[in-house]
């Protein structure tokens, strides 16, 4: 069974002009609608993986430090929406900051999926910093190997000089 999604080019040209927005937003230093900015001005993005197992895309995101009962996550047609904030765990006056690697503040990323997904049957388990979301493939939609039939190369008659 061949199974064949319509391509929407209007979603890519809205993905493409929030992805442009917020590209030049960062480059001068404002705030960007899809990862928030830290108290410290510094856009911060958690780290998301996808791959596919077991007939399902799984998607990870590393939220370490944020509260997981306060990470929002929504699924409208193909998009995926994934709300969160990371905050500061002390109140310290500014002169008591030494140095940070850590951005805090909200973020919200979202991503475009595959249209061939049983959005309703899916399932978000937050563990060790991680949130895993499974989202199952319809049957026939997963990618699947093609074999190459290799032929011999044709054999070649040298041209002969007259």
């Amino acid at each position: 069974m061949i199974s064949s999604t319509r391509w929407n080019p209007f979603a890519d040209l809205v993905a493409m002009q929030r992805d442009m927005a917020n590209f030049v937003n960062r480059a001068l230093g404002g705030s960007d609608t899809s990862s928030g900015t830290s108290g410290r001005g510094v856009a911060w993005t958690p780290g998301t993986e996808a791959f596919y197992k077991d007939n399902a895309l799984v998607i990870r995101a590393w939220l370490p430090g944020v509260d997981p009962n306060k990470v929002d996550v929504q699924v409208v047609g193909n998009m995926l929406t994934l709300k969160g904030e990371r905050v500061f765990p002390y109140q310290l006056p500014e002169n008591a900051y030494l140095y940070s690697d850590v951005a805090y503040g909200p973020f919200e990323r979202v991503l475009t999926l595959p249209e061939t997904l049983q959005f309703d049957r899916i399932s978000a388990r937050y563990a060790a910093g991680v949130l895993e979301i499974t989202i199952p493939v319809h049957e026939g939609a997963l990618p699947k190997k093609v074999s190459i039939d290799v032929q011999p190369e044709p054999k070649t008659v040298a041209a002969t000089a007259r």
